[in-house]
């Protein structure tokens, strides 16, 4: 597995009173950390350049606070995010792999359109489900950008978007203030899942477990999403 973060150590160490103890528990675990990366430009880190990934998954994107959340300044601020991270993504994903967006679907977090920023990069919805935060034993959500970088943030209703590649996915401009609707009838409900550990923003699975590929690679962005 491999984890990233956008701010550098130091800043980490600096902000999060539990990074560090975080972080030396995911290297005991074998994961690689990788500090620094923008999720708009991984594919370019001399580190990621060459890598593919079976699951890439990136927990409550978020551009910073720099107005009102139903500005649709700032809801393009966050669709430009979200947009840079899918066309990436989209290059560093195998064949068969999935994308995970862990995100809000109330308003105006609906307004983002999730499904129509990923089909600009061939990647179509398989699948959506309930996020539920008692399912990640330990998970602490943090705002990750200005003074308050450190405090959680409301999740209210979330969903895990899940994307793969596709042929017929239909691309379409998103436009600030379109909306992703996702009816009751076709949120899922979690298979049986392996036993896994949560630590900060990451979730970490045995490579071993039953249900997952031999080559189970796993990218993970966290700190400021």
């Amino acid at each position: 597995m491999v984890a990233t973060s956008l701010d550098t150590y130091d800043v980490l160490i600096n902000n999060y009173p539990d990074a560090k103890q975080n972080l030396e528990s995911l290297r005991k675990l074998g994961a690689t950390i990788i500090h620094g990366v923008d999720a708009t430009q991984m594919k370019l880190f001399p580190d990621l350049q060459r890598r593919k990934f079976d699951r890439i998954i990136y927990n409550f994107p978020h551009a910073g606070f720099h107005g009102r959340e139903n500005d649709i300044r700032m809801i393009k601020m966050h669709q430009d995010l979200v947009q840079g991270f899918f066309k990436n993504a989209s290059l560093m994903l195998t064949l068969s792999g999935k994308i995970h967006v862990n995100h809000k679907t109330e308003a105006p977090y609906d307004q983002w359109n999730l499904e129509g920023l990923a089909g600009e990069h061939s990647l179509a919805l398989d699948g959506c489900v309930a996020f539920r935060k008692r399912d990640y034993p330990g998970y602490k959500n943090k705002k990750g950008s200005g003074p308050n970088c450190n405090k959680s943030f409301r999740l209210e209703k979330c969903n895990t978007f899940m994307f793969k590649f596709s042929h017929n996915v239909k691309k379409k401009k998103s436009a600030p203030g379109s909306s992703i609707h996702t009816p009751l009838n076709q949120i899922q409900q979690w298979p049986s899942r392996p036993q896994k550990r949560v630590l900060s923003d990451v979730a970490y699975y045995p490579l071993a477990e039953e249900n997952w590929p031999s080559n189970f690679g796993c990218f993970c962005s966290y700190g400021n999403c």
